[in-house]
């Protein structure tokens, strides 16, 4: 703790605290069970700071708004809009400033919780409450979180507590305002790459920062906090990378104020920007896309054609239907599941993965936890996304373009050179139970964490052993083309025997078997089988959010015809929507004509894409950011792009 004092006034700084899943926040405040005299000590401790911190905020009057207006970045001012609030000593940053002035991703999910997003740590808080969770572990923050007319303001403390940085306060006759500082960073190198509209820039970095970007006229500014003494070499760094995209003519890297480093790029139109961050390395992705048409451009009534939009009759008023009819025998067209951001651990908008991958259409997938990682099975290309040990409802799709939905189970196994064969319960899936043997590839990250109950293996493409790490804390990498187990208890004594150039037989499986298995997105409940409707949500252990209740729903169906029907139903009053329970969808699945179907992830996910275009009213009033999608690809003379007028 530290408290400098100043002609101009004082100033509190939070010592920052690694944000890891081991040392959730704390407050002293808080209620625990008894606890140690170190854990006192430790309360006393920060006791101490936050009265320290409130000390100066408390002992002035309440300043005007307009002397809240800056925030201060590693000594760099910029306007924060709306003003930052002092509530009963505490200082707290509005959400639209931690998004664009911090780079922090946030997003909000069917129950009103928030998730904080920054270089892989998560925190997740809800409005008016101090009670949070730092990348899944409860905690309390410093400080409630408030809502001033629908505005989220967050605690500096809780922030700077979460992602590792100081948090301080100024003040003088005028007013207050905060800082942040941070060791600084320094940009390694600058990439870009386009899929279909879509402009990907991604910037890595030698370490996380906080950065913020903000677009002016043709110029989109990003702005890095750089090394607090930078070197002559990157006071000098200066890059030019020019472009023939249609959105972009070029982007700059040039020295900023302050030893910060600015990544500017020249637009040549209007467009959506999407920025977020992604850990392991350090990166800031920007992603550029053509704004859509207005919403008054959507036609309100469509009954002809593959996609249908209709109005079906619920007992709490009609409910907007969007449905897209593919024939899965006409060749040049194929559906298949996309990964967000190509990795378990990212998200984002349909669209924007539409856009990205040049689909013809697109709905959201399955369900996923806070930060991405799918829940359920998820098959691309032949290659284990994740495999959970519950067996539930799935998509699944053939390399010779047959589709079923059946309840499916992964099913895995390894061979070891004693002959010994353990099952694998689980990929890219945390530990779970005392016996257990998971298998971790590159869709997981770089490195499985150190633990000392496991013992993990890095295997290469050819499943030979290329090393062992035993009981240890330090982290193992995971190869390109290979792979890594990870066991506990008398799995892990097993692994332990092993060797560089032992051999292993790894087998991954379904249950039931399905020949020719190509793709698989795993969802769920059952909506129907046989042209019956059969709901499974009891069986396969889904929450009472998800069964019951109306909400908006995204589900796909078969017909007897083998076509594939991608349905999406707005709710919670969107374009006067009422939504659906899962019994009316099924009924609803079954007027569409299918056979066979099942639900996906809906609420505030539920998004249809077609044209590169949202045809849906999503329920927040924008596109939420989603793990994964299901995507229909078709050239442009094809049957299905003709139909649509694409």
């Amino acid at each position: 703790m530290q408290v400098l004092l100043t002609r101009s006034g004082s100033r509190a700084i939070l010592p920052a605290q690694p944000a890891t899943a081991s040392s959730p926040l704390r407050t002293p405040f808080a209620s625990r069970p008894a606890r140690d005299l170190g854990a006192r000590l430790r309360d006393v401790y920060l006791a101490v700071i936050l009265l320290l911190l409130a000390y100066p905020l408390a002992s002035q009057p309440a300043p005007a708004a307009q002397n809240w207006g800056a925030v201060r970045l590693n000594g760099v001012s910029q306007p924060c809009r709306p003003a930052p609030l002092d509530a009963d000593g505490t200082f707290l940053l509005p959400l639209s400033f931690i998004r664009s002035g911090l780079g922090v991703t946030a997003d909000q999910d069917d129950t009103g919780l928030w998730e904080l997003t920054y270089f892989g740590t998560s925190l997740a808080l809800r409005r008016n409450t101090a009670a949070l969770l730092l990348n899944d572990r409860p905690g309390q923050g410093v400080g409630r979180t408030r809502d001033v007319d629908g505005e989220l303001f967050v605690p500096l403390g809780t922030l700077a507590w979460a992602f590792g940085w100081q948090g301080g306060v100024f003040g003088d006759a005028t007013g207050r305002w905060a800082e942040i500082t941070t060791e600084g960073a320094q940009v390694t190198n600058i990439r870009a790459g386009t899929r279909g509209e879509t402009f990907r820039l991604v910037i890595d970095l030698d370490r996380p920062v906080p950065f913020s970007w903000r677009r002016r006229g043709p110029w989109l500014r990003i702005t890095i906090p750089g090394y607090r003494r930078p070197t002559p070499t990157v006071r000098r760094e200066h890059r030019l990378l020019t472009y023939s995209h249609p959105l972009v003519r070029s982007v700059r890297q040039v020295p900023g104020v302050g030893g910060c480093a600015e990544v500017v790029a020249e637009l040549t139109q209007e467009c959506e920007v999407d920025a977020f961050t992604l850990p392991d390395p350090p990166r800031i992705v920007v992603d550029l896309a053509p704004e859509p048409p207005p919403e008054g451009t959507r036609p309100q009534l469509r009954v002809a054609g593959p996609w249908q939009r209709r109005n079906f009759g619920t007992a709490r008023g009609a409910a907007t239907v969007n449905v897209l009819e593919v024939d899965l025998s006409d060749t040049p067209v194929w559906v298949q599941p996309v990964l967000a951001n190509e990795t378990i651990r990212g998200r984002e908008k349909v669209i924007a993965m539409a856009r990205r991958e040049g689909a013809l259409a697109a709905i959201n997938g399955g369900f996923f936890e806070r930060g991405g990682p799918p829940l359920g099975l998820l098959m691309i290309n032949g290659e284990w996304i994740t495999a959970p040990p519950r067996a539930r409802t799935a998509l699944v799709l053939s390399a010779d373009g047959g589709a079923q939905i059946m309840p499916l189970a992964f099913r895995g196994s390894v061979t070891l050179p004693s002959g010994r064969t353990l099952p694998i319960a689980a990929v890219n899936q945390g530990h779970t139970y005392g016996h257990e043997l998971v298998l971790f590839n590159r869709r997981w990250g770089r490195q499985v964490p150190g633990n000392l109950k496991t013992t993990a293996v890095a295997v290469d493409a050819g499943a030979a052993v290329l090393s062992v790490r035993s009981s240890s804390n330090q982290p193992l990498d995971i190869p390109d083309h290979g792979f890594a187990l990870s066991a506990k208890g008398n799995y892990a004594r097993l692994l332990t025997a092993l060797k560089p150039r032992d051999r292993l037989i790894v087998t991954l499986r379904t249950a039931p078997p399905v020949p020719n298995l190509k793709h698989v997105l795993g969802g769920g409940p059952r909506l129907l089988e046989a042209g019956h409707v059969h709901i499974t949500s009891e069986t396969e252990g889904f929450r009472t959010d998800v069964a019951h209740g109306p909400a908006p729903r995204t589900a796909v169906g078969l017909t007897r015809q083998g076509h594939l029907l991608l349905v999406v139903v707005d709710g919670r009053g969107a374009g006067g929507s009422s939504g659906m329970t899962l019994y009316e969808l099924a009924r609803t699945m079954q007027q569409l004509g299918a056979v066979e179907a099942m639900n996906l992830d809906g609420g505030g996910s539920t998004t249809m894409v077609i044209g590169g275009r949202v045809v849906n009213r999503p329920s927040d009033g924008f596109s939420r950011r989603v793990s994964n999608a299901l995507m229909v690809f078709a050239p442009a003379d094809s049957r299905l792009a003709q139909n649509l007028g694409l």
